[in-house]
């Protein structure tokens, strides 16, 4: 992402908080990836974010822009753990 895109972003977040509007944060990321996408992902392991970068990039990905395309204002990195 590049600064002024990256900027925008947090321009449109501020702007909601300061009209005092909800801003939306992505759901459960491991869930999604884990159940919803089926990757095979064990979610008790401690490591398990990092698995799913590792063996299912793509999954991440798609689940990512699942929560961008419901109207997410916020997704959150997959290096939960």
């Amino acid at each position: 992402m590049t600064d002024s895109v990256a900027g925008s972003a947090y321009q449109r977040i501020e702007e909601k908080l300061a009209e005092q509007r909800c801003v939306i944060l992505d759901g459960g990321v491991g869930t999604e990836v884990k159940e919803a996408v089926g990757a095979p992902i064990d979610l008790d392991e401690r490591f398990w974010a990092t698995r799913a970068l590792v063996d299912a990039p793509d999954t991440v990905l798609e689940v990512h822009r699942a929560y961008l395309a419901a109207g997410c204002d916020v997704i959150s990195t997959n290096t939960w753990g």
